[in-house]
């Protein structure tokens, strides 16, 4: 049932994250903040401009956007935004990427931010201090789309490439484990126990089981329908575009 709607003007938006009845939106037009306590009158508390965001994750009150932020050249950059009070976000720190590459996704693990770079693959970066991020590896060699970090273990949805699995108990030396080659090109995944769920765009969705990590195996498939994006809450699995 269709509740609401709320419109930011021609932006594409990307991504939105809810912590307890605050919305966070990522959009290629900035970055909003928003009041869903009545989700039949969402209402935007503040706006941020300046900067093209893909993707953001909220933790402890801060916010980590992967965007291109025009007051650093537009160039790439990992934003960590104070948010705890919603109505005057402040930017903690900016740090500068690699400005030829477009930043995607963002997980927060522990006291690790690991960014997807596209083609330079994963970037990992120490947050302890959000002031001061610093890069404390980087996983090369490797297409970086979609990322989703548990249990020591980073899900990365390279694109043709497939799924690939990292240990990065060690977040400074992170170990590769296993790869599956996926039928079409993996866009997003979401883990559930020994579980991905990886979207394929037009070749619908694969379920991986990866109980064992070296020797992820295809256990089901959902091909009736083009899938670009999955998310999850639990058991269930939802594809929101």
């Amino acid at each position: 049932i269709l509740i609401n709607t709320l419109q930011f003007g021609n932006a594409s938006i990307e991504y939105i994250d809810v912590v307890d009845s605050i919305g966070y939106v990522a959009s290629q037009e900035g970055f909003y903040i928003l009041n869903l306590s009545d989700i039949s009158q969402p209402e935007i508390l503040s706006e941020m401009h300046n900067l093209n965001t893909w993707s953001v994750q909220v933790e402890n009150g801060l916010a980590y956007i992967p965007a291109r932020y025009y007051a650093t050249n537009e160039s790439a950059a990992l934003l960590i935004v104070d948010v705890s009070n919603p109505i005057d976000p402040i930017i903690v720190s900016a740090t500068d990427l690699d400005a030829n590459n477009a930043v995607v996704d963002i997980d927060i693990y522990g006291s690790y931010c690991y960014i997807t770079e596209n083609n330079r693959g994963v970037g990992i970066f120490d947050v302890s201090d959000p002031a001061n991020p610093q890069l404390a590896a980087q996983i090369s060699g490797y297409w970086g789309y979609r990322v989703e970090v548990s249990n020591d273990t980073l899900h990365l949805a390279s694109s043709s490439d497939g799924y690939y699995s990292f240990n990065v108990n060690d977040p400074t030396n992170p170990i590769l484990i296993g790869h599956y080659k996926t039928s079409g090109y993996n866009n997003s995944v979401y883990v559930h126990n020994d579980t991905v769920y990886s979207a394929q765009y037009d070749r619908g969705l694969e379920i991986i089981d990866f109980s064992q990590p070296d020797q992820p195996v295809l256990i089901g498939e959902i091909d009736s329908l083009n899938i670009s994006h999955v998310m999850g809450f639990g058991d269930y699995i939802y594809n929101p575009y």
